[in-house]
C-alpha cells in the first residue's frame, strides 16, 4: 500500500526536477541576466538568506487574509441577521414571481 502511494507521487516530481533541471540548464547555456530571470539555484540562496524577512512579510499577509476573512464573515452573518429580522426586506419574496417554488407553495417555510 505505501508503494502504491510512492508510485503515484513519482510522475509529479519526476516533472519538477526535469523543469527545474531545464530551466537552471537554460538560464547558464543562454547567460540569461538574473534580473530578467534568476536561476533556480540563485532564488533558494536568496530566500535563505532572507528568511527573516520573507517570514516577516508571510506573516504580515497572512494576517491581513484572516482579517478580511472574519471581517467578511462578520458582513454575511449581519446581513443575513438583518435581511431575516426586518419583514420589509421578506415582503417583496411573497409577491415576487421570481421567489422560489418551495417558498411561495409551502406554508412551514416563511420568505
Amino acid at each position: 500500500m505505501g508503494g502504491n502511494r510512492w508510485r503515484r507521487a513519482l510522475p509529479p516530481a519526476a516533472a519538477l526536477a526535469v523543469t527545474l533541471l531545464a530551466w537552471q540548464a537554460a538560464c547558464v547555456l543562454f547567460r540569461i541576466d538574473p534580473w530578467l530571470l534568476p536561476d533556480p539555484w540563485r532564488l533558494v540562496r536568496y530566500m535563505a538568506d532572507e528568511a527573516s524577512l520573507l517570514w516577516w512579510h508571510l506573516e504580515y499577509t497572512l494576517g491581513l487574509a484572516l482579517r478580511g476573512m472574519l471581517l467578511g464573515s462578520a458582513a454575511g452573518v449581519l446581513c443575513a441577521v438583518l435581511f431575516h429580522a426586518l419583514p420589509a426586506v421578506r415582503a417583496p419574496c411573497r409577491r415576487s414571481s421570481s421567489c422560489p417554488r418551495t417558498c411561495r407553495s409551502s406554508r412551514s417555510v416563511r420568505c
